[in-house]
């Protein structure tokens, strides 16, 4: 405390020597106050400067929020006879792609979703066609890109 009563004392000296300077003219209030140095304001700036840290330690923090990891779980893919598929899948096929013959069916399990993939084929076209658990036809894939030779 006597460091900040001896400043005190240095930093009105100063402050008359400042005024002296605009002979006798109004001294602007922010010169006032920046010259005069008093221990209260220091303790403020202090206690100031104290919670922005804090308040930037909480921002940085709950900035680092993690978002979760979804992990995909693998499909399950099972064999299937011709003779067991669904009559509507079954029906589906005779219908809409005639002269078509079912070559295999497989139903694939992913995410507890059931679905069918029946692979067709006539003569050298092959389709694979996606049904849902009930035999309601869903998409039909793409084909399989021919191997790339070097």
């Amino acid at each position: 405390m006597e460091y900040f009563k001896s400043n005190l004392a240095k930093q009105k000296k100063n402050c008359a020597r400042l005024l002296r300077s605009f002979n006798n003219q109004p001294v602007p209030k922010i010169v006032e106050e920046l010259v005069v140095f008093k221990p209260n304001n220091y303790l403020f700036m202090k206690k100031v400067l104290f919670v922005l840290v804090l308040l930037m330690a909480v921002v940085v923090v709950s900035a680092q929020t993690t978002k979760p990891t979804v992990t995909k779980e693998k499909p399950l893919r099972t064999a299937v006879q011709v003779a067991d598929l669904q009559k509507p899948i079954t029906d589906n096929i005779a219908k809409d792609f005639v002269g078509y013959t079912v070559k295999e069916a497989t139903s694939v399990t992913a995410n507890s979703i059931v679905t069918y993939e029946v692979v067709i084929v006539k003569g050298t076209a092959t389709e694979t066609l996606v049904y849902d658990k009930n035999g309601v036809f869903v998409k039909k894939l793409p084909p399989p890109a021919p191997p790339v030779k070097k």
